[in-house]
C-alpha cells in the first residue's frame, strides 16, 4: 500500500516539477495547453502586454519543447529541452554561471543524473548533437528524472531557443511575478479579459493541470491509480482472510464466552483487538521493508519517493482496515449457539 501510493503521489509530482520549480506567480501559454510538457510557441508580445496590466511587476519568458539527439553509438532520442530566463529559473540548474564557471560563451547543457548514462555522460565535458546543433554536457543536476523516458536536458534560454528551431519573436511560455500587495487572481483575471487568445494561470493551478492530465486522462496515470486502489482492496481481504480463520479456528473459545454470559459487543471488541494486534505486527514489518524496497525500485523508477506523510496515511488505512476486517470476521462468532459448548 505504502510503495503503491508513493507510487502515484511520485508519478504527479513529477508530472508538475518543472512548473512548481520555476519562479514566477502567473503563467501564459497557449490556449487549450493541457499539461506544461505539451506547450506551443506564442508571440513574445504577450510579455510586453502583460506588462500593461496594473499589479504586474515584471514578465519572464522560456523555452520547452521536444528535440532528437545523437547519442555517442550514433542512435538518436527525443529529449525536452528547457530555458528559461535567468531571473526566473527558480529551482531550475543555473546554466548560465556554469557556462562562466567552465570558459564556454554558450551551447552548455545539463542532465539528471539518473539520464547522464543514458546519454553517454561521465562527468567530463561531453559534445552532444540537438537537432543537428551542437551542444555540450557540462554537469548534471538531481530531481528531475522524466517520467515520459524521455530526458530532460536544460539549456540557457537563448540557448534552449536555438535548438527548438523557434522563431526569434516567438516562445514557449511567460512567466509574470505579482506586485505585492496585488491579488493574483485578480491580476490573473484581469489578465484574461486583455489577452482572450491565450491561457493565464497561477503556479498552482498549472501545477495541478499538468497532475491531473497525466493522471486522469492517460492510461499510465490510470493504472497508478488503479494500482493504489487495488491495493487497499488487497489489504483489506488478506487481513479479514486472516481474522476470519483465527476467528472460525475458536469458534467454540467465542460459544463459552456467550455462555458465560458476554455480550454481542464483548465479542466484537475481542475480534477487533485481535484485528489490531494481527494489523500492527504484520504493519510493523511491512512498513519497516518499504525504503529497502523503494531503494530496489529506483534503479527502474528513479522518481520514486516516499514521502514521510505516506507511512501515517497507510497507518490509518491499516487501521480502517484492522476495523473493516474484524466487522467481516464477527459474523461466525456472533451466530454461533451458547449450547453449543455443552453439546461438545
Amino acid at each position: 500500500m505504502c510503495v503503491q501510493g508513493s507510487l502515484l503521489y511520485s508519478f504527479t509530482h513529477a508530472a508538475s516539477r518543472i512548473v512548481d520549480s520555476v519562479d514566477g506567480d502567473l503563467w501564459i501559454i497557449s490556449k487549450g495547453t493541457p499539461t506544461f510538457d505539451y506547450v506551443t510557441p506564442i508571440p513574445e508580445r504577450y510579455a510586453y502586454l502583460a506588462l500593461g496590466v496594473d499589479g504586474v511587476r515584471d514578465a519572464g519568458k522560456g523555452i520547452a519543447g521536444w528535440a532528437p539527439i545523437e547519442r555517442p553509438n550514433g542512435d538518436k532520442m527525443l529529449t525536452m529541452v528547457v530555458g528559461v530566463e535567468k531571473q526566473y529559473r527558480g529551482r531550475l540548474p543555473d546554466v548560465a554561471d556554469l557556462e562562466a564557471d567552465k570558459g564556454f560563451g554558450d551551447s552548455a547543457l545539463v542532465i539528471d543524473a539518473s539520464d547522464a548514462r543514458t546519454l553517454g555522460y561521465g562527468g567530463a565535458s561531453k559534445t552532444a548533437q540537438i537537432a543537428g546543433r551542437r551542444g555540450y554536457f557540462l554537469a548534471e543536476t538531481s530531481g528531475f528524472a522524466s517520467f515520459l523516458g524521455s530526458p530532460i536536458i536544460f539549456a540557457s534560454y537563448v540557448d534552449a531557443h536555438r535548438y527548438l528551431r523557434m522563431e526569434r519573436t516567438q516562445t514557449s511560455f511567460i512567466v509574470l511575478h505579482v506586485r505585492a500587495g496585488y491579488d493574483p487572481v485578480a491580476v490573473r483575471d484581469a489578465l484574461r479579459s486583455r489577452m482572450p487568445d491565450v491561457d493565464v494561470w497561477e503556479s498552482s493551478e498549472l501545477s495541478w493541470r499538468s497532475r491531473l492530465f497525466w493522471l486522469v486522462q492517460t492510461g499510465a496515470g490510470g493504472a497508478l491509480t488503479i494500482a493504489a486502489v487495488l491495493g487497499f482492496g488487497i489489504g483489506l481481504v488478506l487481513v479479514a482472510q486472516a481474522i476470519y480463520s483465527i476467528t472460525a479456528e475458536n469458534i467454540e473459545e467465542f460459544a463459552t464466552m456467550k455462555a458465560m454470559g458476554a455480550s454481542d459487543r464483548d465479542v466484537h471488541f475481542v475480534i477487533l483487538v485481535q484485528s489490531l494486534t494481527s494489523g500492527i505486527i504484520g504493519g510493523l514489518f511491512g512498513l519497516a521493508v518499504v525504503e529497502p524496497f523503494a531503494v530496489l525500485l529506483r534503479v527502474m523508477v528513479s522518481w520514486l519517493s516516499v514521502p514521510f506523510w505516506m507511512y501515517v496515511i497507510v497507518v490509518g488505512a491499516l487501521v480502517l482496515l484492522c476495523i473493516l476486517a474484524s466487522l467481516i470476521a464477527v459474523r461466525p462468532a456472533l451466530g454461533v449457539e451458547p449450547a453449543r459448548v455443552f453439546r461438545a
